[in-house]
């Protein structure tokens, strides 16, 4: 059996682990993590430009008005969800 330098660990199996997480991580991760790494990042953008648009409306209005624009774009972002399927 071979090991490495120090003697105390067997290289053969690291190198087996390894590329069995490397063969796993390319099979299984890489397909989710395209749509992850979008979403992520259209959250982010959602974050920031919901930033820059509250004191904006706040100069419009009160509290209230900023609460029922939340409310308005929430509304609007609820046909992007699918629909639950029947039984």
């Amino acid at each position: 059996m071979l090991t490495d330098r120090w003697g105390d660990r067997p290289v053969l199996l690291t190198g087996l682990f390894s590329t069995a997480a490397l063969v796993a991580m390319s099979l299984f991760a890489v397909p989710s993590a395209t749509p992850l790494g979008m979403a992520n990042t259209a959250v982010c953008a959602g974050f920031f430009v919901t930033l820059l648009a509250i004191p904006h409306v706040l100069a419009f209005g009160l509290w209230p008005v900023v609460w029922l624009v939340a409310g308005a774009c929430a509304l609007l972002a609820l046909p992007l969800f699918p629909k639950p399927a029947r039984p």
